[in-house]
């Protein structure tokens, strides 16, 4: 009987390695809106080197960091357009623009473009129920895992509770309803709210989903999209950002150091504050998804 067991138990490892590695692996990057259509030689990690002597920070596999420094890019030399097909008046700031499409109401700015990207990373790994973000002055989440299955939000002017419906009809949890639902996120977040869902984060232990926030009206918040290192304490990164009016999602330049850039040194930053073209941070308002 030992035996009998013995040789079932090595038949099934032998016969089934692949798919135990399968089942305990990372999944691969999804970036649902291209419908699997992602050229791997154009990404962020791809296109844009690290400087002489730095290399990429190590990052967890199917990671929100890996996720995102592997963001898919449109092609070299893109313009930056605003959602109703104008173009931004100042091409000068991207280094790259992102390969995603803008809400057709213009709701997506700055950090609605970050929301829409924790949203598409999640969503993509089947992790419905950490889409979830404050509204502005409100107390509670909206998440979509609820607002999948019918419970949607009711705003209540001069009330900081926010109230729940059911709408009748089946669950919808497709790539379609998720859009909607950021529509009504991005009508009312902004940069206090997105900053309700972050945690401040020490400069030196700076990762790529990172964001550097000020909140306010008006405020402003840009991604951190890669980091890379010489040695143990010398670290760049580089930024994207969103902006208003609704805009494509790009990498930017570093205008203020143009040897390096698109990157950006921590160091100069210890000393000047973060200065990108449209908005000056210091290395306080660093934060991160918690």
């Amino acid at each position: 009987m030992r035996y009998l067991y013995f040789c079932l138990l090595i038949f099934i490892l032998s016969c089934g390695g692949e798919s135990l590695t399968e089942m305990t692996s990372e999944p691969d990057n999804v970036y649902f809106w291209l419908n699997g259509n992602v050229d791997a030689q154009n990404t962020i990690a791809s296109r844009i080197t690290p400087p002489d002597t730095y290399q990429r920070i190590e990052v967890q596999k199917g990671s929100f960091g890996d996720w995102i420094r592997n963001l898919p890019l449109k092609p070299a030399g893109t313009s930056v357009s605003n959602f109703d097909g104008t173009q931004k008046e100042d091409q000068d700031f991207h280094e790259a623009v992102v390969d995603i499409d803008l809400d057709s109401l213009g709701l997506q700015q700055a950090p609605q473009s970050i929301v829409r990207l924790k949203s598409e990373y999640h969503f993509g790994r089947v992790e419905l129920d950490k889409i979830q973000f404050n509204y502005t002055g409100k107390d509670g989440l909206v998440t979509f895992s609820r607002y999948a299955i019918g419970e949607k939000p009711i705003v209540v002017p001069d009330q900081h509770i926010l109230y729940f419906y059911s709408a009748h009809g089946y669950p919808d949890s497709s790539h379609n309803n998720l859009k909607t639902y950021l529509g009504e996120v991005n009508a009312n977040t902004g940069t206090t709210s997105l900053k309700r869902v972050l945690k401040q984060v020490n400069i030196k232990d700076i990762m790529p989903g990172d964001i550097f926030i000020e909140a306010g009206n008006p405020g402003h918040a840009v991604l951190v999209t890669d980091v890379v290192q010489n040695g143990q304490f010398y670290k760049m990164f580089l930024l994207a950002q969103g902006g208003t009016p609704t805009q494509d999602f790009h990498v930017l330049k570093n205008l203020s150091d143009p040897e390096v850039s698109p990157w950006y040194s921590i160091t100069s930053i210890l000393q000047n504050g973060l200065q990108t073209p449209e908005w000056t941070f210091t290395i306080n308002d660093l934060y991160r998804f918690e």
